[in-house]
């Protein structure tokens, strides 16, 4: 998958950590019923990820590819 095809890879690492949690969370929403159990400890653990961190090296490896 090339990022660059989904998310703007020119926008600071908060922006873009913000963009691959919302994405994050709507392919699970897209694939499971609306509401549950499963659904809640999915978006609780998605709420423990470093989305800037992840971001920031997404950022990183376009600037030295």
């Amino acid at each position: 998958m090339d990022t660059a095809e989904y998310f703007d890879m020119d926008q600071d690492a908060y922006d873009l950590g913000q963009d691959l949690k919302f994405h994050a969370i709507e392919i699970i929403e897209s694939g499971c019923d609306a509401s549950g159990l499963a659904l809640d400890y999915a978006l609780a653990f998605l709420d423990e990820v470093n989305w800037r961190e992840i971001a920031e090296h997404m950022i990183d490896e376009r600037v030295t590819a």
